[in-house]
């Protein structure tokens, strides 16, 4: 009906040209003024004919759209009638999307914890596939690379799944990009809690992420000493940041980039796992941001972070020097934040134990120089050598912080 509008304005247009030149007496065609009224009228003639037959067919459409279904008999008295009209009327065939591409890379999945509370064993508070590792089932990892995420405190209350979301979308983007590292997610359960849907279960074997199931920072480490530490309640909800040290517990890698759900690749980033050191960037309002960062995967490391995570809920913590422990930083420096990224800038910034890292400082340089510290000595400092391959996320504008916001309104 919208085209037979339009086709009518078009049609009193070329009436009203051709009326304008009759009106003027000047010939569009080259003939006289005289003949020219005849020649108009019989093409508007013309014209109204082919409107009448518009209209006519359109309501035949109309009519065969809803009349009842021919009998056989009708059919063979004027079988080109019929014929013509389904043709008019027959539904467009259905539209089928093209078959996905099955992934080359086989998933390997860990098997979830089993059922029951953890069994405990000296200073650890895990169960028996979490004190593996990685479950039952899990084999060696197929690449030497990995991008690894957190999902911890898992609880029956579903709100894990904000995560969730963004790390699915991640594994999606950095296929659609190229990748071919792994991408790992460290799980970890509430006591609510002691394994995912398998319908969650289904969707990130789907997108080809590996689930490593950890017990987290509180139950392996803190929960044992709990009654020296002052509001433990607390404690044990804010100690889950420290579940990022496990990525140094993936030794299977030679290297992993540790994102969080709130990380978009713009760029394929696995140019980043030839990096030669641990590489951490600037934050925008501390000096380390957690949200991304290169690391070698090393017992010896995790080992020294998890002396630092006791020293935070010790009797011997002390606010104003932070995690420095071993008082190895410069009273000029501003003390260490009381998170992941306070306890990673104090360790691989100040701590002569710590393996040699590249420090990204995008705020005070123009073409983020690269600073290698060794034994806390800035060795070398170079302009340029890194180019920002992702979007970060921070403060209220966290997609997850949105999404949780959202949910609790629902709720």
């Amino acid at each position: 009906m919208q085209n037979e509008r339009l086709w009518l304005l078009g049609l009193v247009c070329v009436l009203a040209v051709r009326g304008l030149f009759v009106a003027l007496g000047r010939p569009s065609s080259g003939v006289p003024a005289a003949n020219k009224v005849d020649a108009l009228r019989a093409e508007v003639a013309v014209l109204l004919s082919e409107v009448h037959n518009l209209k006519s067919t359109v309501g035949a459409r109309a009519v065969v759209s809803t009349a009842p279904a021919a009998t056989a008999a009708e059919r063979t008295a004027d079988p080109a009638h019929y014929s013509r009209a389904e043709a008019v009327v027959a539904p467009l065939p259905p539209i089928v999307p093209p078959p996905l591409k099955p992934r080359t890379k086989s998933v390997v999945r860990s098997s979830p914890p089993a059922a029951g509370r953890a069994e405990k064993a000296g200073n650890s508070t895990m169960t028996l596939s979490q004190r593996s590792g990685t479950g039952n089932g899990a084999s060696k990892a197929e690449g030497k690379w990995a991008y690894v995420s957190l999902m911890a405190n898992c609880a029956a209350n579903l709100k894990y799944r904000v995560y969730m979301s963004g790390i699915l979308v991640f594994a999606a983007r950095t296929r659609t990009l190229g990748s071919t590292a792994d991408v790992v997610v460290l799980v970890s359960f509430k006591p609510d809690m002691q394994a995912l849907p398998q319908e969650d279960l289904d969707r990130m074997a789907a997108a080809g992420i590996k689930l490593k199931y950890v017990a987290s920072v509180w139950d392996r480490y803190l929960e044992e000493g709990a009654e020296e530490i002052p509001d433990a309640s607390r404690a044990a909800e804010k100690s889950v940041m420290y579940n990022k040290i496990f990525a140094w517990e993936l030794v299977e890698y030679e290297a992993v980039q540790y994102v969080d759900a709130d990380v978009m690749p713009t760029h394929n980033m696995d140019i980043y796992f030839s990096r030669p050191r641990h590489t951490f960037i600037r934050g925008w309002m501390s000096p380390l941001q957690g949200g991304w960062y290169l690391l070698k995967p090393d017992l010896a490391v995790l080992a020294d972070l998890v002396k630092l995570v006791r020293h935070r809920y010790s009797s011997k913590w002390d606010p104003a020097r932070s995690f420095d422990m071993y008082k190895e930083r410069p009273p000029s420096d501003p003390a260490c934040l009381d998170d992941d990224q306070g306890l990673f800038w104090c360790y691989f910034r100040f701590s002569v134990r710590a393996p040699p890292m590249d420090y990204i400082d995008h705020k005070n340089t123009r073409l983020f120089g690269v600073q290698t510290v060794e034994k806390t000595k800035v060795v070398s400092t170079t302009k340029g050598g890194f180019s920002f391959l992702f979007e970060h996320f921070g403060g209220r504008y966290k997609v997850r912080a949105r999404a949780l916001r959202e949910q609790r309104k629902l709720t």
